[in-house]
């Protein structure tokens, strides 16, 4: 019955936003393509929609959108974010959380801030639409963090990284901010064919983990989601950034498409902590990856105190930590 409820609401939701013909083929080619012809068919249409952004943008212009910033800040930072702010925060979020300060604090040249709904103000200006639309729970808190990080890396630079990923070496911030780096890449055959996310990316990016190399590409993908969000209530799919992505990289707006190319491949083993548990292995850390993404939604309690005190033994974190 659940997934009956979530068929009919998916189609509740493209219906009004678009109209029955496009929602039942959308739900049909969803069900039936594969995520590889699925995906496609979904860039497809979008690179149709997001006609005029692509348009302004192939014809040397930038920023269709304006965001006002309200910091100086250099290109090194950090960016981490987690709305309910700190207090809030599930054991595995914070663990992350406070490791990524910590490892960032040991860097003088990098800055290290942490977005929530009690500090954004701060730093950014979003559009009334955006969270209007965000109070109403027209959109919801994941794909308001897509645009979000698209904003603050648009104007201000530096790294996204989500509050889910564990950083274990200084290493890893430092190669980041001083080789070309544009993500996370890893090798083809690592890819998750069952995830329509990973199928997007090709595994030359994760959504989870962007670094501005100082390209256009941030501010069209950063319009491409207002433009979205401006004229829709309904995400008609939740890799919606991923495909903007694409689609900056296969047009190489601001020369992402070629940064990509050349990338060398960088934390390889991203997912490795997670297969770990989910093959009941004891967690270990690979030596050419120092970042990790983790879930606080399947990690129970017995397997954060196994990874804390895996990362204690291994002098990662601190016993307070």
């Amino acid at each position: 019955m659940n997934k009956l409820h979530k068929k009919i609401n998916e189609f509740l939701g493209l219906s009004k936003n678009f109209d029955i013909k496009f929602a039942l083929q959308y739900i049909n080619n969803r069900h039936t393509l594969g995520h590889e012809k699925f995906s496609v068919y979904v860039q497809n249409y979008l690179e149709t929609y997001f006609s005029e952004v692509i348009s302004y943008y192939e014809n040397g212009r930038v920023n269709l959108y304006s965001i006002k910033k309200y910091k100086n800040l250099d290109g090194n930072v950090v960016w981490c974010c987690w709305w309910q702010g700190e207090k809030e925060m599930p054991t595995v979020v914070k663990m992350c959380v406070n490791q990524m300060r910590t490892v960032c604090s040991r860097i003088p040249e990098v800055t290290f801030v942490l977005i929530s709904k009690e500090n954004y103000k701060e730093y950014i200006e979003l559009p009334d639409f955006l969270m209007e639309k965000l109070e109403s729970g027209k959109i919801t808190l994941t794909a308001f963090s897509d645009v979000l990080r698209q904003c603050l890396l648009s104007v201000y630079g530096g790294a996204w990284i989500d509050s889910t990923v564990l950083c274990t070496s200084e290493e890893g911030i430092k190669q980041l901010f001083q080789t070309p780096h544009f993500s996370i890449k890893i090798e083809h055959n690592k890819i998750n064919k069952g995830s329509e996310g990973q199928v997007v990316t090709g595994g030359r990016w994760a959504s989870f983990f962007l670094n501005n190399l100082g390209t256009d590409a941030f501010s069209f993908i950063r319009d491409c989601l207002l433009y979205y969000w401006e004229r829709q209530d309904y995400n008609m799919n939740f890799y919606m950034q991923n495909y903007c992505i694409k689609i900056a990289v296969d047009k190489n707006i601001g020369d992402v498409g070629e940064i990509v190319k050349k990338q060398p491949i960088f934390c390889n083993h991203v997912y490795f902590i997670e297969e770990c548990f989910k093959n009941g292995k004891n967690p270990s850390l690979k030596q050419d990856t120092f970042f990790y993404k983790l879930s606080y939604k399947i990690f129970d309690d017995n397997q954060i105190s196994q990874l804390k005190e895996y990362l204690i033994k291994e002098n990662i974190i601190g016993e307070g930590l």
